[in-house]
């Protein structure tokens, strides 16, 4: 029987679309929230801001 060989192949978070979206728009969507969408979506929630730095930060070997 033979087994297969894997291969550990890391991913690289920066190249996704995602990342690179709230890499480069969050803090203007942020900036802009009260005045444009505070009335229909209601007030920024500050849990936003650890779960995308969080986001952010993983899988960056540089982060730990």
């Amino acid at each position: 029987m033979e087994s297969a060989c894997r291969v550990y192949r890391p991913r690289n978070p920066r190249k996704t679309a995602l990342w690179g979206l709230l890499d480069t728009l969050y803090e203007r969507v942020k900036g802009a929230w009260e005045e444009r969408y505070e009335r229909s979506y209601g007030f920024w929630r500050g849990l936003v801001d650890g779960a995308v730095a969080r986001y952010l930060d993983c899988g960056v070997w540089d982060n730990g």
